[in-house]
Parts: C-alpha cells; structure tokens; sequence
C-alpha cells in the first residue's frame, strides 16, 4: 500500500515532456486504450460537458461555416463518447478524441495567431493547464481532482474557442447565432429522424438492404 501511495505521489508530480510523451503514445500505440486506473465509471460533468465543443462553431459564417460546424459537431461527439459513454473502457473513441483535441486545439491557436494576435493563441494555455492536471489526477488514480480539472478543460475549451470564433467572424449578432443554432439543430434532427425511419424499415422486413 506504501508502494502505490508513493507511486501515485511520483505521477502526480510527472513534468511536462512526460505529459507530451504519453499523450503522443495514447494517440499512437494505446490508440483505442483507457488510461483511467478506475475502470468503467462516468461523470456528467467530465465527460458530458465534452458535448459543447459544437458552440464554437456556430459562430462561423461565410461560405465554409458548414465545414467548420462539422468539425466542431465531430469534435463534440467524440468527447462525449469518449469522456462519458466509453469512460474507462478500452474503446476507438477514445484515440479519435485525442487526435481531434490536438488538431482542433492546434488549429484554433494558430487561426487566432494568424487572424488576431499572439495573445488570443495565448488563451488556450489556462484549459491546457487544466488537461494537464487532470492527466496528473488519472496518474495518481484521484477521482474528484480528474472530475474538477477535466470539467475545467471542457469549459475553458469551449469559452475561449468561442470567443476566438466570435472576434474572427466579426462579431456576428445573436440572432445570427441563434439562426445558425437552429439550422444546425434541424439539420441533426432531421439525419437522425431519417436513420430511424430507416433503421425501422429495415427491421420490420420492409426493405432490402
């Protein structure tokens, strides 16, 4: 017991280029590997606030907005699915989220860089301190520090993701916003409408797939 007290005191201590190099192996060799010493077990507040990656991109406008709210919903999904649904499970999800995290972080620091300045770039290092505490938790097996400083990252993401968005694309009004919200919602609800419809087709034999 002493052993493992003092093993999980040398994690919780690991600097910052053993963070690098174990999130490069997670994404690589681990791809579909849980890193949580825990097992299956969920927070609604780690995991489900992954869910709200989509707001960021609801404030794209212009002609490429579809594929920016794609990426953004994908970039959602996979946190969910990964943070919540799969949480200490080996699954895909969980290699998909740590290549979507690190392409769309490294993306939006440099799309503010390049659009904005070095010290809008500068406001994705707070949530990536948070991502590294919270690695730091699950080395050192401490539930509660992983659920504050993963929910910490969620909403530190999704802000200043956001708000690089909004100063990007001018400062759209809300109801621009909120029609693009809407658009997004219909248009999800109608993929999904339709997937069942289908699904229900198939299964009661009245189609040939």
């Amino acid at each position: 017991r002493a052993t493992a007290a003092a093993r999980a005191r040398a994690h919780a201590t690991m600097p910052l280029s053993r963070t690098a190099s174990s999130h490069m192996l997670n994404m690589t060799h681990n791809f579909s590997k849980t890193s949580m010493p825990w097992g299956p077990r969920r927070s609604i507040l780690a995991g489900g606030s992954g869910i709200f990656f989509f707001l960021p991109g609801v404030f794209a406008t212009g002609a490429m907005k579809g594929w920016i709210y794609l990426a953004f919903w994908i970039q959602g999904v996979v946190s969910f699915m990964s943070d919540y649904w799969t949480c200490g499970m080996d699954s895909a999800w969980h290699g998909a989220d740590r290549w979507m995290a690190t392409i769309m972080t490294l993306g939006m620091m440099w799309f503010a860089h390049d659009r904005l300045s070095f010290w809008h770039a500068a406001l994705a290092l707070p949530p990536l301190f948070c991502l590294y505490l919270s690695k730091r938790a699950v080395l050192a097996a401490d539930w509660g520090k992983f659920v504050l400083w993963h929910t910490l990252w969620h909403v530190g993401g999704v802000s200043g993701a956001s708000y690089i968005m909004w100063l990007m694309y001018d400062q759209p009004a809300l109801g621009d916003v909120v029609g693009n919200i809407a658009s997004v919602v219909v248009d999800v609800v109608g993929a999904v409408g339709e997937n069942a419809s289908a699904a229900m087709t198939w299964a009661g034999g009245g189609s040939e797939l």
